[in-house]
């Protein structure tokens, strides 16, 4: 469960007391007692599991074995109506729900999991056992599609692939990307943004580059400060920012990291609360992911979350919608594989520092705004169903 992608979309619903929400969810991390209080208040029932150690095979089986039976009791003990399921492996219960209990199913389908583990290096079909599981997962899925009474997925690219590919009825299909709740990411004040600037020793006419999120195998690091090198050598007042608490991984994997100066970047951590502050002290963000096969069903969080602070995004081709959600200005999109577009675009710093914010946001909110995205959810609720109890 987290702040930015799951509970404004329940809470959202929730409005509507047509609806009775139950959640199951595993857990990697203790959860803040703010967050339980928040589902609790909402009249929502809530089941937390673990996940065993990852190094133990038999436990992981177990983990699969749970993910199933577990929701299978819940659904059949509060006669849940619809099971909703985000991903894969949570999906594989619905599908059960539906084929044996009669119930409706949604598959929102967060990406093509498979493909994923292949990206972050989890598997490697050289390997038997892993090219036995990723053929498995991908029938799975197939199945997922098929069966399931509405399709969730995060972009046009991705449905219209799935439907060339297997022949599936468009209209069993919406696009629903990761949205922002524009109420919370917000173009705030100067007087608050220098005064922000001042507290992490930044000039006002500094040029900042932010990045926010994970830095693993599937992102570029190098690329990312080599185009903030590029910058520097045209105006020696920029620094980055990195929002991300992978800064080990920063620093062992980026042969470029090495090559900065301490006072080239600084390393933040940010919660949920603090993230639009963050965002308007930038006055440009990196979207740099590896352009693979399971990209085109890509929708990162962090580019609504800077549309709406009215933050310009850059970011390389090829991945989900942004070519066409990114293109407003022409310069947002790039191959980053090639040092010549890097510094063509790091030429043009003085264009991104003067961009109208709020016609930014507005851009972004025609995509990304959360109130859109629960619009959709509440319209397949209504057409597939008119009980009161929902998983």
């Amino acid at each position: 469960m987290g702040n930015s992608q799951i509970i404004p979309y329940i809470l959202g619903l929730n409005n509507n007391k047509f609806y009775k929400f139950t959640i199951i969810s595993f857990e990697k991390k203790k959860i803040p007692n703010s967050l339980k209080e928040l589902i609790s208040k909402n009249d929502i029932k809530w089941y937390k599991l673990g996940f065993t150690p990852k190094y133990f095979f038999l436990l992981k089986f177990l983990d699969l074995i749970k993910i199933i039976i577990f929701p299978l009791l819940i659904i059949i003990f509060y006669k849940i109506d619809l099971v909703h399921c985000r991903g894969q492996l949570p999906a594989l219960p619905g599908i059960i729900a539906k084929k044996l209990l009669k119930k409706k199913f949604i598959f929102d389908c967060r990406g093509l999991w498979a493909d994923e583990r292949l990206d972050n290096k989890s598997w490697n079909k050289e390997k038997f056992i892993h090219n036995l599981t990723y053929i498995f997962f991908k029938k799975i899925e197939k199945i997922l599609f098929s069966f399931s009474d509405h399709n969730i997925v995060l972009t046009t690219k991705v449905r219209d692939f799935l439907i060339k590919d297997n022949k599936y009825n468009k209209k069993d299909f919406t696009i629903i990307p990761c949205s922002a709740n524009f109420n919370h990411f917000n173009i705030l004040g100067s007087t608050q943004i220098i005064n922000k600037k001042k507290k992490l020793g930044i000039n006002n006419y500094d040029f900042i580059i932010g990045y926010f999120g994970s830095i693993s195998n599937i992102y570029h690091p190098d690329q990312m400060i080599k185009f903030f090198q590029f910058c520097k050598n045209i105006k020696k007042n920029t620094i980055i920012l990195f929002f991300s608490d992978n800064f080990e991984y920063l620093k062992n994997n980026s042969i470029n990291f090495n090559d900065l100066d301490d006072k080239d970047y600084l390393l933040i951590n940010s919660n949920y609360k603090d993230l639009p502050i963050h965002y308007n002290i930038c006055d440009l963000t990196l979207s740099f992911v590896k352009n693979t096969d399971a990209r085109k069903a890509s929708s990162p969080t962090k580019i609504g979350e800077s549309l709406a602070c009215g933050v310009p995004v850059l970011s390389n081709r090829g991945i989900g919608d942004l070519d066409t959600h990114l293109n407003f200005n022409n310069i947002s999109i790039i191959d980053v594989n090639k040092d010549e577009e890097l510094k063509k675009i790091s030429m043009l710093i003085k264009k991104f520092k003067s961009l109208n914010r709020h016609k930014i946001r507005n851009i972004g909110k025609k995509y990304y705004d959360l109130d859109t995205a629960i619009m959709k959810y509440e319209e397949i609720y209504k057409k597939l169903f008119s009980n009161n109890s929902f998983i």
